[in-house]
């Protein structure tokens, strides 16, 4: 076989392998589920030692601050009492919440690798927080980033 038709071949496998992705992609469910901004999927539940509740909630990629900001309102004005951490992916949060929970009986450390997944799919969390003025409600970004805006 000659060089032109060796390229002609190694063409026709490179088409081949990508339609057969291109089609294996398209019979797939998307991982991030979450397309409804206003009752997200819950991904999974944990009460600390503090008797705080914590819930992890599929949201949207890609929100706006805006657009968290009402989720966290209408999120808090259902549960007041209740920490949010929301998640644009959900591929690992089987992963993740096995963590937390052996986090919180300290069978695990801040630096296994599922901590690397969380900081890279928590977009932001909603929880108390103890400011000058008392106790406050405030969402911020990532897993402990910058507040975006306090709710009430």
């Amino acid at each position: 076989m000659n060089f032109h038709g060796k390229l002609i071949g190694a063409g026709i496998v490179l088409f081949v392998v990508l339609a057969c992705n291109l089609s294996a992609n398209n019979n797939q469910k998307p991982t991030n589920t979450g397309g409804d901004k206003t009752d997200p999927k819950v991904l999974g539940e944990f009460t600390n030692r503090l008797k705080m509740v914590n819930k992890y909630v599929l949201v949207q990629k890609g929100l706006t601050d805006a657009q968290l900001i009402e989720l966290a309102k209408d999120l808090h004005r259902k549960e007041p009492a209740v920490t949010f951490w929301f998640l644009d992916d959900d591929s690992k949060s089987d992963e993740m919440m096995t963590w937390v929970k052996a986090y919180a009986a300290g069978e695990a450390e801040v630096s296994d690798p599922i901590t690397n997944w969380m900081s890279e799919h928590i977009v932001a969390n909603l929880q108390q927080y103890f400011g000058e003025g008392g106790r406050y409600w405030a969402l911020s970004k990532g897993m402990m980033g910058d507040q975006i805006a306090k709710i009430e």
